[in-house]
């Protein structure tokens, strides 16, 4: 089994509202879609962190720097 932990956040009741909303109409639950944003964020971030390190070593590398 996954473990899990609660998190709570602060969202505008009409945001909530809307969210809840489709939701409900696409048939998932609020935690499913959150989890697959949170998921989806995570991938994205991921590659556009590791296209930003490369992009600073080739930086340094034309600099002559090397990287600490």
């Amino acid at each position: 089994m996954i473990q899990t932990t609660l998190t709570n956040f602060n969202v505008p009741t009409s945001t909530r509202d809307r969210f809840d909303r489709v939701c409900r109409i696409s048939g998932r639950t609020r935690t499913s879609v959150l989890i697959e944003m949170m998921e989806d964020y995570i991938i994205h971030q991921g590659s556009v962190l590791k296209d930003r390190s490369k992009r600073i070593r080739m930086v340094d590398r034309k600099l002559g720097q090397t990287v600490v």
